[in-house]
């Protein structure tokens, strides 16, 4: 198996503002029959549904957090929603999810668990050095909505183009059905504790080890007192 490689850096702008976390999964399994891993995903939104009023959400202060982070970089939450209230919305609304890849379920589970944006995404489309930064003027990518995403002024992931971010991820990068690997990304805000990051990125390695999606096997996340991204010990 090919060893991936990455070297991760967070622009100074953001690094009072945004504090990510990564997970990198390889040997993803995809079994014959799916419907088990469909209901337990199903099982799960139903369980966070029950313990989750809708009254509840918007006093919660990881959801309070996720909305200041955008607002200290200028972005207004309200016309460009983060991708885990765009969910809980959703979620709330729908009742429910659609379960399309098993690793973008398992994306969508965490975030409706921990309240953080996330994205998900094929590591083997994406270049060596990753920064966390501001988008440029006239930077775009093609969205999952099929949409021009304009990036400009808006936190985004990038190697030589931006290709996420904590509102919408691009379909350069996105999951396929035989993608082998898999990188989660955590978009926390810095005034989030970190230990709720950490318990949010354990909860991703158990449940992954849970239903055998795959074989969580590093993990980064960035330091703020060294300003570097350090290697977390992901246990076995």
């Amino acid at each position: 198996m090919r060893t991936w490689h990455v070297r991760w850096r967070i622009t100074e702008e953001l690094r009072t503002v945004l504090h990510p976390a990564i997970v990198y999964v390889d040997a993803i399994f995809y079994p014959t029959e799916a419907a088990p891993w469909a209901e337990a995903f199903a099982e799960q939104v139903r369980q966070w549904l029950q313990a989750h009023p809708s009254e509840s959400i918007s006093s919660d202060p990881v959801f309070q957090a996720v909305r200041e982070m955008f607002k200290a970089v200028g972005i207004d939450p309200t016309k460009y929603r983060p991708s885990s209230e765009a969910l809980i919305r959703r979620v709330h609304r729908e009742g429910s999810l659609p379960f399309i890849h098993p690793m973008v379920a398992l994306n969508n589970l965490i975030s409706l668990y921990d309240g953080l944006p996330m994205g998900c995404y094929d590591p083997d489309e994406i270049g060596p050095h990753v920064v966390f930064r501001l988008g440029r003027p006239g930077e775009t990518f093609e969205s999952l909505r099929h949409q021009d995403f304009h990036a400009e002024g808006r936190i985004v992931i990038a190697d030589n183009g931006p290709f996420g971010s904590p509102i919408v991820d691009s379909l350069r990068t996105m999951l396929k059905p035989g993608s082998r690997r898999c990188l989660y990304v955590w978009y926390a805000p810095a005034q989030v504790p970190r230990s709720h990051v950490a318990a949010s990125v354990r909860r991703l390695v158990e449940w992954c080890r849970t239903y055998a999606l795959g074989r969580p096997a590093r993990a980064w996340a960035y330091d703020p007192e060294s300003q570097t991204f350090q290697s977390w010990d992901l246990g076995k």
